[in-house]
């Protein structure tokens, strides 16, 4: 953890939770505790309506549904499948399994190049204006601001 890193590094917190028990001798895995710590620390996940209709309707028009998150894939994938949202996407891509996040102009690349798209035929929804609009926008993708 003590290395130099750009300023769109991501950190995965499965190392961070490794080490907290390699240093506390605690007798739990990382994903255990990475877990616990998501219930602990979290009231409820909640769908914005209308989200799965919205995805497979999208589908069905012929569109690739990509997810390209700042997120943590110790939470996040479980918590797509848990959702019924996982088998909706055509493709994931999580910055903590990158090492970066947006709206650094590497992780939109690495979705261009894993999934064979191209900036001008793509849009990008979001709903945060620096990482997913600006981030978006810098690379030639259309944005949308929810």
């Amino acid at each position: 953890m003590g290395k130099k890193r750009d300023k769109f590094h991501e950190i995965d917190l499965i190392e961070v939770f490794s080490e907290i028990i390699a240093s506390h001798n605690a007798k739990i895995s990382a994903n255990e505790l990475a877990t616990a710590f998501r219930n602990l620390s979290m009231k409820r996940l909640l769908l914005f309506p209308s989200v799965k209709e919205t995805l497979k309707e999208l589908r069905t028009l012929g569109a690739g549904v990509y997810l390209l998150s700042n997120a943590q894939e110790c939470f996040t994938r479980t918590e797509l499948e848990d959702m019924g949202l996982l088998e909706l996407f055509d493709g994931i891509i999580l910055s903590s399994e990158e090492g970066v996040k947006k709206p650094s102009e590497r992780i939109f690349d690495r979705a261009f190049v894993q999934f064979g798209i191209s900036p001008s035929d793509s849009y990008y929804v979001g709903n945060d204006l620096y990482d997913d609009v600006y981030g978006a926008s810098r690379v030639g993708i259309k944005t949308i601001y929810i």
